[in-house]
């Protein structure tokens, strides 16, 4: 084939342009190859760490800093300055230390390290401290071996009053508040019997199981396999008394979980060697149904409702066997429950609350423990709930466990019974953690806890029994 002058045109065309794309990318990796030596004789930047023993606590909040530095070899030499700011004012130069933060409130700690050399680099991160609640103390005498505390308006007069329930008296003391959102002496008839010869009381729940808009009484008679209606009579005091015959009862949960508008009590007692759950479905008219049993087990530790998968109908989460548990969720509004789903949790369970830890809408479950360990669950509006973390809260012996906020900042916190009737408070953050227990003095022998506000200047106060003294002692925070 011959060639022509044009065909060698193009061809001597086509190799140019090949030889100047190879030279376009050799002047490219040349510069690249420049480039990352002069980045690689330029100084390397230290790697930084900062950190907190806690970030969450209680005022006067002390926080142990640390500082560390991963230093290049070639900077061996070089002087490093630490300047910390703590965002309340203060600040240091050490890389590690301590310091008290003085007042509750949300702080930006800031650490500078720079060097001779014009590098300066900064890190952040958040402290919140809280405010610690205080409590003055009142004690008010009960009847003999007091076991439940309880607080509601007795006489619609806006004010909390508040009762007792007395074992060895065979009563109940009712105490009411005076204008000035303070206890008066016990109410003139303070001791309201229940039908049994001797009562017993040992707990009770509070709700208007007759749709009168008066709170009302169930009150758990063990010993005396009885169940005991007291009716509010809106002026202080309660109506004749009602009796339902449930052997050895223990616990009560008062709510309409038939969707009827009608309240209804589920009773945890046990007969026969088992545990079980009892469901007595209300009228309206404060006469009770007896139903069927909704749950039957050797052993039933602790029982707690609320609405765990969102769909409007109350769910009921069962501890038993010690080491497990079970969720109880309703099918639908007649108040037959689904088949239990079983949990796992790492030690006999002594108390359960619901809450919600994060501020998602979503229902929670706190659980504490007979070694002291408080087991955090978070819900996420399906069946199960999910194991968040095991807390050694070091509490001995730990009774009963109380979800409220107790420092105003309208988050609730875990309040604990231990030890020897000691109380404690672990505060929430509103994220799902909580800080370490904070022992709150003065209630020493106290048991049965119930958090309400009681004077009206909407921070929650504490009430509790203490049994040895025949005495119920209020504790009105101090937060202002």
């Amino acid at each position: 084939m011959l060639t022509t002058l044009s065909d060698n045109l193009t061809l001597h065309a086509g190799v140019i342009k090949k030889l100047k794309s190879a030279g376009l990318v050799l002047v490219m990796i040349l510069m690249v190859s420049l480039l990352t030596s002069c980045i690689s004789l330029l100084p390397k930047a230290p790697t930084i760490f900062l950190g907190a023993n806690e970030s969450v606590g209680v005022a006067p909040f002390n926080v142990a800093f640390k500082a560390g530095m991963t230093i290049p070899t070639d900077q061996s030499k070089v002087k490093w300055a630490f300047h910390w700011d703590f965002g309340d004012g203060n600040t240091s130069t050490h890389p590690d230390i301590d310091h008290t933060f003085l007042a509750p409130g949300l702080y930006q700690v800031t650490l500078t390290i720079s060097n001779d050399d014009d590098f300066e680099t900064q890190r952040t991160l958040m402290i919140t401290t809280l405010a610690r609640p205080t409590f003055e103390i009142s004690r008010y005498p009960t009847g003999k071996m007091p076991t439940a505390a309880g607080v509601l308006d007795l006489n619609l007069d806006q004010q909390m009053d508040m009762i007792s329930a007395n074992s060895e008296t065979h009563n109940i003391s009712v105490f009411h508040a005076n204008n000035d959102g303070f206890l008066t002496s016990p109410y003139k008839y303070p001791a309201i019997k229940s039908p049994s010869i001797h009562p017993q009381p040992q707990s009770f729940a509070i709700g208007d199981v007759n749709n009168d808009s008066l709170l009302d009484l169930i009150v758990i008679n063990q010993p005396d396999d009885n169940v005991t209606l007291m009716f509010g009579n809106g002026i202080g005091g309660f109506q004749t008394p009602s009796g339902y015959q449930i052997e050895k009862p223990s616990q009560a949960i008062v709510a309409d979980f038939t969707g009827d508008g009608m309240r209804d009590i589920i009773v945890l007692g046990k007969a026969k060697g088992n545990n079980r759950l009892t469901m007595m479905q209300g009228r309206g008219t404060g006469e009770m149904t007896l139903g069927k049993t909704i749950l039957q087990h050797a052993e039933i530790y602790d029982v707690v409702s609320a609405d765990f998968d969102q769909d409007n109908d109350l769910d009921l989460i069962v501890a038993v066997n010690g080491f497990s548990f079970e969720y109880m969720l309703l099918e639908n509004k007649d108040g037959v429950f689904a088949a239990p789903v079983d949990g796992h949790l790492p030690d006999t369970v002594v108390s359960m609350v619901s809450l919600d830890m994060q501020f998602d809408g979503m229902k929670d479950l706190a659980a504490i423990h007979k070694d002291g360990t408080l087991s955090l669950l978070h819900g996420n509006g399906s069946v199960k709930l999910s194991l968040s973390e095991n807390i050694q809260t070091g509490l001995p012996s730990p009774t009963d466990l109380v979800a409220a906020d107790l420092n105003g900042d309208r988050i609730q916190d875990l309040l604990i019974c231990y030890g020897n009737a000691d109380v404690a408070i672990m505060f929430g953050d509103g994220e799902g953690a909580f800080t370490q227990p904070l022992k709150v003095d003065g209630f020493t022998g106290g048991v049965a806890p119930v958090v309400a506000d009681l004077n009206g200047d909407d921070f929650n106060d504490i009430v509790v029994v203490i049994p040895e003294l025949d005495e119920l002692l209020l504790g009105l925070n101090q937060l202002n």
